[in-house]
């Protein structure tokens, strides 16, 4: 049987209680479901990073740029078909 797939979107993954949440979330989650975390801004080495990766988590970063982007749309859409 296929496992489901969740994707959590978040701007970054610097440190704060969204971000807490989201890595909290992912961790619990990811042995029943395939756990994918998209972050619009590059890698930055921020701890909760360094942890999802260390936990097998897929982090994809989108590379947005400060202000609005539009191509952050078109990125968004791509990724999740």
């Amino acid at each position: 049987m296929k496992r489901l797939k969740i994707v959590h979107l978040i701007q970054s993954l610097e440190t704060g209680g969204a971000e807490k949440l989201l890595v909290d979330l992912s961790l619990n989650c990811k042995t029943e479901y395939d756990v994918t975390v998209i972050s619009q801004y590059p890698e930055k080495g921020y701890p909760f990073e360094k942890i999802l990766h260390k936990n097998g988590v897929k982090i994809i970063y989108l590379n947005k740029k400060k202000g609005f982007d539009f191509k952050n749309f078109l990125d968004v859409t791509k990724v999740l078909k």
